[in-house]
């Protein structure tokens, strides 16, 4: 097969340097010549140098038409609709159908016709991210954690209430906060309750979101993911296990995680110009392992420790686990609450289930519904053990010797208070 000159010419440009002008003239030379998935693949990498530009989206969309992809054509068309200002969509020449691809780019189907639960977003190799429109929770939804809450009215919703002032201080709406704390104490319910109480939408991403195969791949994800919450602002982006994207440098050996941390550093640096209305949260159980460059000022400098439910928490926790459940009138909930000291939200649960499994068990045996009582509580509890407890023998010795600059205060002192430290 003849080698095409100028895909020879414009790939040799790029080997010396990638650019969204070559990237877009590559492109348009395989549409033409009728390379359809060539030339999606070169759009594609544009969209990964400049996610918002509306004229390789436009572009995108017409060569994901067609092949046939309705699906992501119509993805790239919805995040054109969702540009801040719209620019103007330079055409490229469209080549005739193909005998393979008989659908022409106007049978793409119309907005109408496009349905998804809410806004997504897409990640460099095409895959769809669901952003979670503004969750129906808030704060009044979660059981206890006054001291936490109160500090994110602080950090979070009086910037956000109250932004012209905050301006006037030299303070922007957005920023980071990771939460801390044991398994099963409420990280991510509290987070989506935050984003409730913002009316922001909430957008979760994970390590899967992310880690690629393909060297550099997850650099690049990662950035696309950012560029495409920037456009959905104000929105909650929540980021579960953050150790896992941002580990100390120093713990590993190779730089393919390196270089990640590295674009999850830089991307942070936005909290003081482009990422306005962008509030970044993360969880974790193992504060300790996050690299100390993601929790310097402007990008994850609040750490906030997650505590397991106090004994008001716990007694909500047991009547709603057990709320449409048959339970014996005027049950009397609380040395259950009492017995279940440094329990987490997780664990309260289990007690209830361990109750109800019971319950049937003793059903089935009498041939007559037996409902929870105390008694079956206590006996559940007996089954059961406190989660957390692990979590703090390691956590101890990181609160004791490893506190640099007090950021494990909230954690030591509740520690003490509780006779754990």
């Amino acid at each position: 097969m003849t080698q095409d000159p100028v895909v020879t010419a414009l790939t040799a440009a790029l080997a010396a340097g990638d650019s969204l002008p070559l990237r877009m003239a590559l492109g348009d030379h395989l549409a033409r010549t009728s390379r359809h998935a060539e030339a999606l693949a070169q759009y594609e990498a544009a969209l990964l140098i400049d996610p918002s530009n509306s004229d390789v989206l436009a572009a995108a969309a017409l060569m994901a038409g067609e092949l046939g992809d309705t699906a992501k054509a119509s993805t790239y068309r919805m995040l054109i609709d969702h540009q801040p200002a719209r620019t103007t969509v330079r055409p490229i020449s469209s080549p005739p159908p193909s005998p393979v691809s008989p659908s022409p780019p106007s049978a793409l189907p119309p907005r109408a016709e496009i349905a998804h639960k809410g806004p997504r977003l897409v990640t460099s190799d095409g895959e769809l991210l669901e952003i979670e429109d503004t969750p129906s929770i808030t704060f009044k939804d979660v059981a206890g954690m006054v001291e936490v809450k109160e500090r994110l009215n602080r950090s979070f919703l009086q910037a956000l209430k109250n932004p012209e002032l905050f301006r006037k201080y030299g303070k922007t709406v957005g920023g980071g906060l990771i939460l801390y704390g044991p398994p099963g104490c409420g990280k991510t319910y509290l987070a989506r309750a935050l984003a409730g109480e913002l009316q922001a939408r909430f957008l979760n991403i994970g390590l899967s979101d992310v880690l690629d195969m393909w060297f550099g791949e997850a650099e690049r994800k990662l950035h696309v993911l950012f560029e495409n919450a920037r456009r959905m602002a104000p929105v909650v982006v929540f980021f579960d296990e953050v150790d896992a994207l941002g580990l100390k440098r120093s713990k590993m050996s190779g730089s393919v995680g390196r270089n990640l941390v590295n674009q999850f550093l830089a991307e942070m640096d936005g909290v003081q110009s482009r990422n306005e209305g962008l509030f970044f949260l993360g969880a974790t159980n193992h504060p300790w392992d996050i690299d100390t460059a993601l929790r310097r000022p402007g990008r994850f400098d609040r750490m906030l420790f997650v505590t397991p439910p106090d004994l008001e928490a716990r007694h909500t926790l047991l009547q709603l686990s057990l709320e449409a459940k048959p339970v014996v009138p005027e049950i009397d909930l609380a040395p259950i609450a009492r017995a279940t000291e440094g329990f987490s939200g997780a664990d309260m649960v289990a007690v209830v289930s361990e109750a109800l499994e019971l319950a049937i068990s003793a059903s089935l045996t009498s041939g007559r519904e037996v409902p929870v009582d105390t008694k079956l509580l206590q006996q559940a509890l007996r089954a059961c053990r406190a989660s957390t407890r692990p979590w703090f023998d390691t956590a101890r010795n990181y609160a004791i010797y490893a506190n640099e600059g007090g950021t494990f205060d909230d954690m030591l002192s509740y520690m003490k208070n509780h006779g754990i430290a």
